[in-house]
């Protein structure tokens, strides 16, 4: 349901875009779509490196994230559980 609705918003901000190419709202709405589409492709990612042993490569991405929406809370929890992880690990 989720996809459809972003597909039907990415529809018609593109027919505004064709009738007004430089249609302030329309380019906004694009651009915060495209950076969700891609903050969730980052957090998926992170994800895996996470289940693969690879906690560096997952706080790289967690940070890529964070650094375009400080308020992401996925990624805001994920780096903390792997940092969290990390201070255990520096313990023993």
């Amino acid at each position: 349901m989720r996809q459809q609705q972003t597909d039907e918003a990415l529809n018609r901000y593109h027919t505004i875009l064709s009738i007004d190419p430089q249609h302030a709202a329309a380019l906004r709405g694009i651009e915060l779509i495209y950076r969700e589409q891609r903050q969730q492709q980052l957090q998926q990612d992170a994800e895996q490196a996470i289940r693969e042993g690879h906690s560096e490569e997952a706080l790289r991405l967690l940070n890529t994230i964070l650094s375009e929406n400080p308020q992401h809370t996925a990624a805001k929890q994920a780096k903390q559980q792997i940092e969290l992880q990390q201070q255990r690990q520096w313990l023993h």
